[in-house]
């Protein structure tokens, strides 16, 4: 067995699981858009009176890049809230860092109390998709049963 070979055979499962695969890249993306509006904010004074406008602009960025586990996992409650926290885990570990270098940073929110934040939205919207995944079963073997009860009524 090559050498690759054997490090293909423990990273394997890991590449190829969605939500893992999903968490990493919304967690590079939220990073890649925290860092930009951070450094915009801090280090380009033209950008000052559009203050309103840019932060406004992060946040939708921010958003649009956290809804990814959402629209990608609908139906798979385990895998919404398992590429939720891995990606909302990465981009509280770039806070964190970002609050080493911008000691302000964290006076208004700490990277832990944004972290919890995050995990509550996902762990709210996974419990979401469980719930409306057991009333669609539910409805389905209501509808089931309806049939099969009309079905013996005619025989």
């Amino acid at each position: 067995m090559s050498p690759s070979q054997s490090r293909d055979k423990y990273w394997h499962p890991w590449i190829h699981h969605p939500a893992l695969r999903t968490g990493v890249r919304m967690g590079i993306f939220l990073s890649v858009v925290l860092t930009a509006w951070l450094v915009l904010a801090n280090r380009v004074s033209v950008l000052d009176r559009l203050a309103i406008v840019r932060n406004a602009a992060a946040l939708t960025l921010l958003f649009m890049v956290a809804l990814e586990p959402v629209a990608r996992f609908r139906s798979s409650a385990r895998d919404l809230l398992v590429s939720g926290l891995i990606g909302w885990a990465i981009g509280s570990l770039c806070y964190f860092g970002w609050t080493i270098y911008f000691v302000q940073l964290s006076n208004r929110m700490g990277p832990f109390q944004v972290f919890v934040l995050g995990a509550a939205v996902y762990i709210l919207l996974a419990v979401i998709v469980w719930i409306s995944g057991m009333v669609r079963i539910a409805r389905q073997h209501h509808q089931l049963a309806a049939k099969a009860k009309l079905h013996h009524t005619h025989l």
